[in-house]
């Protein structure tokens, strides 16, 4: 029996960024490139007739904004996850992203590895957003939740949880870095309860900022 696989349309008007994109998707025996566009017609078109998965999205799409498309599709097929490939970090872009229902919003400089893990986080309902982005977004944003002083941890973070930590910033699953660590996913499940309980927050998305924010994780140390 075939393995099921993701459905994804790519939307870019770059062919080799288009041609890059289908290579490395396809070389993945669980996910495959179903169809593409070039532009926002033959797009919903594809969309309605396809229901894929994964809707890689081109910011740079000509016509109709990516953003206002990335709307329209949404409200039409709601259960299309759309990630947004880009070359913006401004807040107010993520932000307007974000707003539509984008699932995904990744630099178009991202790596082989980025893109197929964030296709199979965005197939699990997880969210994604490029580490370069957060760390900008981050540096622009002030974090809102329970205010902790470093000098309040009572213990610092392990080696080990540096690395998790640094590994979920990547938007990397569970699953992923207990791959890459060679440890079990409860033993990554309870490394990141600590982590939450140490700074204080409830989820890896408020962990990374604060990390970044706290000089716990640095652009230098994303990949």
């Amino acid at each position: 029996m075939e393995e099921s696989k993701s459905i994804s349309i790519v939307a870019t008007s770059n062919e080799i960024m288009q041609a890059g994109i289908i290579s490395i998707i396809n070389a993945n025996p669980d996910m495959k490139v179903a169809a593409t566009a070039n532009n926002d017609v033959d797009l919903v078109r594809l969309v309605h007739e396809i229901w894929p998965d994964i809707l890689i999205l081109d910011i740079d799409l000509p016509k109709i904004g990516a953003i206002e498309l990335s709307r329209n599709i949404k409200k039409l097929y709601p259960p299309v996850a759309i990630l947004l490939l880009t070359n913006r970090t401004t807040k107010d872009c993520l932000i307007d992203a974000l707003k539509t229902g984008v699932a995904g919003y990744l630099l178009k400089s991202v790596s082989a590895n980025q893109l197929t893990n964030a296709i199979r986080a965005l197939c699990s309902g997880e969210a994604v957003i490029s580490p370069n982005i957060v760390y900008d977004f981050a540096r622009h944003l002030r974090y809102t939740g329970t205010e902790v002083n470093l000098d309040e941890i009572m213990e610092p973070l392990t080696q080990r949880e540096k690395e998790i930590l640094n590994l979920a910033s990547q938007g990397l699953r569970n699953k992923n870095i207990a791959e890459s660590l060679f440890i079990s996913e409860r033993t990554v499940q309870s490394h990141l309860a600590t982590i939450f309980k140490k700074f204080r927050v409830g989820s890896r998305t408020e962990a990374v900022l604060w990390a970044f924010q706290n000089k716990y994780l640095t652009s230098n140390e994303l990949p």
